[in-house]
């Protein structure tokens, strides 16, 4: 019998396998095709297909970029960009942001979403790319914030995915970083929020279930709530609108009790850190939290105080500052301002609030950590802020104070 290459001293890694040694090129198929001990590499060879430049992403090819003009729908590599334009053209009815990546609902029930802070990995293997994080399920609510986000389905599911080092996902487990998967137990939600090291959904009966943190991995039902219409998430406690306008809020462990919050005609309700925003029945704008850079300008977290705005039509919370879009269709923004994201062209903090040229015009607002977000009326989403990740503009990153980032189609 005569000795393998190998033993010879010759560049053979597998005598069973005439494919893989030394010189082969690596192949995006799980082996180590050129025998380097590492197998398949990003730059590892994928088939090329139509109107697409695909990357290998652990053992399988994935859509990296897509020729311009083109998307991919079907997240089949095999056609390739199959698509020669968006995917959906219908309205983009949610923006929402955290740290790093961005993710707009349209009124079909397709989310995508963008950036790679947490996404990597596990979807778009490091680019700035769209992706289409849930290909199952019609969306009809998500929420982001840091390296989390979460989603409603149609029918009352929740899925989360991102950061799960304190089990904020709800998968049963604190895996560091988790891809999405549906919460076990849940399946009549409508609303959901997440904030810190928790997430919560509100139910069809009024009743609210947390996770996360002190609540452990898997949901549990907080007591004392059952006619809650609107739901708010901030750092250690969970906040509601109750059936008659009534807000109530209270920590975050099950033998908690809510308590009365002073306001009896909420009409809707938001947060984002540390803050929680309601929008009263006159209109008027309440809010109270941390207030970082006065944004708020409270003089005790506790205490809510009127915003002075008016003739408002949509509010948008990031981290620490809070943006506002007016009937005349001009956006004005407060707080923290370290990457732009007040839309004014400079980077200065400030507490009161000052219209945001960079997102005039806009349809439709969202906020992330250091980006705020604007629908176009072309359908585009533009932005001002951090796009350190991509999380405005999937072509370039860097912060922008000045120049505003107009992302491509949504697909």
């Amino acid at each position: 019998m005569l000795a393998s290459p190998r033993a010879c001293g010759g560049t053979d890694c597998d005598d069973r396998d005439p494919a893989r040694a030394s010189r082969t090129i690596e192949l995006c198929d799980g082996i180590d095709n050129n025998c380097d001990g590492q197998p398949d590499e990003w730059w590892a060879r994928c088939e090329p297909g139509p109107n697409v430049e695909l990357q290998c992403c652990g053992d399988r090819c994935a859509v990296a970029n897509c020729a311009e003009g083109y998307a991919d729908c079907d997240d089949n590599i095999a056609n390739g960009c199959e698509t020669n334009g968006p995917c959906d053209t219908s309205r983009i009815v949610e923006l929402v942001g955290g740290e790093g990546f961005s993710c707009a609902r349209r009124a079909s029930g397709r989310l995508v979403c963008w950036g790679s802070a947490m996404l990597e990995d596990f979807y778009v293997c490091g680019q700035s790319e769209f992706t289409q994080v849930l290909e199952v399920g019609n969306i009809v609510d998500v929420a982001a914030e840091n390296f989390n986000a979460c989603v409603v389905s149609v029918d009352g599911r929740v899925s989360c995915w991102g950061d799960n080092r304190l089990a904020q996902n709800g998968s049963g487990t604190t895996s560091p970083w988790a891809p999405p998967s549906w919460i076990a137990g849940i399946d009549n939600a409508v609303r959901v929020a997440v904030a810190g090291a928790n997430g919560c959904a509100l139910l069809r009966d009024g009743t609210v279930t947390c996770w996360g943190g002190a609540e452990g991995s898997t949901p549990m039902s907080m007591a004392g709530v059952n006619d809650a219409v609107g739901l708010a998430l901030t750092g250690g406690q969970v906040c509601v609108v109750r059936a008659a306008g009534r807000m109530a809020c209270w920590g975050l462990w099950p033998d908690a009790s809510p308590n009365d919050a002073g306001l009896d005609d909420a009409v809707s309700i938001l947060s984002s850190g540390a803050d929680v925003c309601v929008v009263r029945a006159t209109g008027q704008i309440w809010c109270r939290g941390g207030s970082w850079w006065g944004a708020i300008g409270a003089p005790s977290p506790d205490v809510f105080v009127e915003l002075p705005v008016s003739d408002v039509v949509e509010l948008a919370m990031g981290h620490g500052h809070i943006c506002i879009r007016k009937r005349d269709r001009t956006v004005h923004c407060a707080g923290w301002n370290i990457s732009g994201q007040l839309g004014d062209g400079t980077r200065d903090n400030r507490s009161e609030f000052r219209e945001a040229p960079s997102l005039a015009g806009v349809e439709l607002l969202g906020a992330g950590v250091r980006v705020t977000l604007g629908l176009l009326p072309d359908g585009r989403v533009t932005g001002c802020g951090s796009n350190s990740s991509g999380e405005q503009d999937t072509r370039a990153t860097g912060d922008s104070s000045i120049v505003v980032f107009a992302t491509t189609e949504i697909p």
